[in-house]
């Protein structure tokens, strides 16, 4: 059985966090230093979906109650748990804590070659705002900009 739940300070997490990281993100993955400033970040949403006490996904967002905008830095999920309604639920929990804090609309970049993540956010009820030209590194690469209004 999968559980979802917010982070709690785990330094076994923070570790399965940087494992997935590598092995799904590459170059483009966050450094430890990275992850621990997003971990520690008050104003930062994060929730993992474990299986048997292992980490198998997570969804990184930021919020602030005094901005109507909300922004999802990064939803992963390992190969062997994808396409199993993982990262629908981490999305939902985070949109459910968004509208509670009243929040207008939730923000995120993809990859625009990123296929998989584009069509999962358009099924979302994500709608395409534009693009960002150069926006991502290694290799270089344009960023969608989609929107997801929460009112």
């Amino acid at each position: 059985m999968i559980v979802f739940q917010e982070w709690c300070n785990n330094a076994s997490e923070k570790q399965q966090i940087l494992d997935i990281e590598k092995s799904l993100f590459f170059k483009d993955a966050l450094t430890e230093k990275s992850l621990i400033s997003v971990l520690e970040n008050p104003n930062a949403y994060v929730v993992l979906a474990k299986k048997d006490g292992i980490v198998v996904g997570y969804l990184f967002g930021y919020f602030s109650e005094m901005s109507e905008t909300a922004d999802i830095l990064k939803i992963a999920v390992i190969p062997e748990f994808q396409r199993q309604g993982l990262a629908v639920k981490m999305l939902e929990k985070y949109i459910y804590f968004l509208r509670k804090i009243k929040t207008d609309q939730l923000l995120l970049e993809v990859r625009e070659t990123n296929v998989n993540a584009r069509e999962f956010y358009e099924k979302s009820g994500f709608t395409m705002l534009g693009k960002r030209n150069d926006f991502y590194r290694f290799p270089v690469e344009n960023a969608v900009i989609f929107c997801y209004l929460l009112k």
